[in-house]
């Protein structure tokens, strides 16, 4: 379903710098996260997230897949590379089919300015890579791809290794070893694995190699059962058939489906870390999502801080480090499918782990809003009340749907205005003012090109809290950006103006404040 992994290895054993959780409220815990393309960033875009992720301390990404094959054939194999989703303009693909953008490149200069550190993931299959069809075909061309990245961008500081992007479910790993000599060997992914793991070493000896597993409690047939003692076997009969540098454990808490709950989780990654040792460092990796069984993995929502705070708590005496699945879909002031519910848990994640830097303040509800000039019908908020800009749900990227979002039309040739104002019921300390936007020129949709808030005590006498034009530059493709004002003031009425040309498209409103 999804992937991971990552770095954090021991001082002595390797020429790294480690990482360790946190033990006090100065670090953030989660200090990697997986990355991958399915958002159409731009390149300010892209900077901006990786801003976003040092923040929060986070000083490793995992990209999940650097590209992957097809069926194709003229290659001796069956399979070549695909140009579609490669993230670089590879000579292995024919130069009329390659990438004209080189996202590894930019990737790995963000990472370069910022001081972080990048895996890079290996190839996916054309279809369903346990089958076996594809085998060589993923061996040939993962050396390829590698060799031909260490040339090219191997004087990147950042890049310091490589992530194994098959899944391995330890499950499988016990029913087919047991029926092939008792041995983790006998299942053909710790064998694709093991290949994989000494071409990487082969090519460059000082790279890690890192890969993530999947870990059931419960199961039958083909992927039986798993107690605590038995993973603790398997573990350490995987590592030494696939000799990993680091293992990165998906913790299961997200997606459930027969994985160890909460209060399971730390006997089974203490039977991980006994089963490590000395000789491959052990990380968690978070899933910060909740499963939904009508949505798409890329698309579950983000998770309660609370249970995100259980998941560190429960495996912190066992791991070296955490990493997340996925800071871009969940935590991401820039999230695609709930930009409003991950910048909300990227707020409690702030005050939650570093409450001496990040004060709890809280959204306060809007009693009633209104506008200056209504948006157009086609668009338009809830009747007779409107409750779009205040409902806590919406702006996410749904294909072509924009009803989750409130539209207003530029009647006046490039200087639209529009005035909401909204009632909080009572005076309140307030110390943020945002609204959520969206561009997507290819629709005539525009960020803002300027916010103007006010405040007032009367709903009469108004005083400027603050204005921003800082949003970034308008995008061919949709993206989300909140317009923001810091500041402080004691009111109950806010006022926003937004200054916009041809299509202004607004999905949440918000004033953050002492609750």
């Amino acid at each position: 379903m999804f992937r991971n992994c990552l770095l954090a290895a021991l001082g002595i054993l390797y020429s790294i710098q480690p990482v360790y959780p946190a033990t006090d409220s100065l670090t953030f815990p989660i200090q990697g996260t997986f990355l991958n393309f399915y958002r159409n960033l731009t390149p300010e875009l892209w900077a901006l997230e990786f801003e976003s992720m040092k923040a929060f301390d986070i000083n490793t990404v995992v990209v999940v897949s650097v590209g992957h094959l097809r069926a194709d054939s003229n290659d001796p194999n069956g399979y070549s590379l695909a140009p579609d989703g490669l993230l670089y303009p590879s000579n292995f693909v024919n130069a009329s089919e390659r990438p004209t953008t080189d996202l590894l490149e930019m990737i790995l200069s963000l990472a370069d300015q910022r001081g972080m550190k990048v895996y890079v993931g290996s190839l996916q299959t054309a279809t369903d890579w346990s089958d076996g069809t594809e085998f060589n075909a993923l061996r040939a061309h993962n050396k390829e791809v590698a060799a031909e990245i260490v040339q090219r961008y191997g004087w990147h500081t950042s890049l310091v290794g490589w992530y194994f992007t098959q899944e391995i479910w330890m499950n499988w790993v016990k029913y087919y070893g047991a029926l092939n000599g008792n041995t983790a060997a006998g299942y053909y992914g710790t064998v694709q694995m093991a290949n994989w793991i000494a071409d990487m070493k082969a090519i460059d000896p000082g790279k890690l190699a890192t890969a993530a597993v999947v870990v059931k409690k419960d199961g039958t047939g083909a992927m039986p059962g798993l107690t605590p003692a038995e993973l603790q076997t398997w573990t350490a009969s995987l590592l030494q058939t696939a000799p990993l540098d680091i293992l990165m454990p998906q913790d299961g808490i997200g997606a459930g489906d027969g994985a160890p709950g909460i209060d399971d989780l730390g006997n089974y990654f203490s039977a991980m870390k006994q089963a490590t040792g000395t000789t491959t460092a052990l990380w968690s990796t978070i899933e910060t999502f909740t499963a939904d069984p009508n949505l798409s993995s890329e698309r579950f929502p983000p998770a309660p801080i609370s249970r995100i705070q259980s998941q560190v708590n429960a495996v912190a005496p066992y791991v070296s480090g955490y990493v997340s699945w996925i800071f871009g879909n969940d935590m991401s002031p820039q999230a695609t499918y709930y930009p409003v519910e991950a910048s909300e848990l990227n707020r409690q994640y702030q005050f939650t782990f570093k409450p001496e830097m990040f004060p709890a303040y809280g959204i306060l509800p809007l009693a009633s809003y209104w506008f200056s000039a209504p948006p157009i019908a086609s668009y338009a908020d809830t009747t007779p009340l409107p409750s779009k800009l205040s409902d806590r749900t919406g702006g996410g990227y749904n294909g072509s749907d924009l009803s989750s979002w409130v539209g207003f039309a530029d009647d006046n040739y490039g200087s639209g205005t529009v005035q909401i104002t909204a009632d909080l019921g009572a005076p309140k300390q307030i110390h943020l003012i945002r609204a959520l936007t969206q561009s997507w020129t290819g629709f005539g949709i525009y960020r803002p090109s300027q916010i103007d808030v006010e405040v007032s005590q009367d709903n009469w006498t108004w005083i400027p809290f603050g204005s921003t034009s800082a949003l970034p530059a308008d995008t061919p493709n949709f993206a989300v950006m909140w317009g923001e004002v810091q500041g402080s003031a004691n009111a109950q009425w806010v006022r926003w103006t937004f200054h916009f040309n041809e299509w202004l498209f607004l999905a949440e409103l918000e004033v953050i404040g002492d609750q």
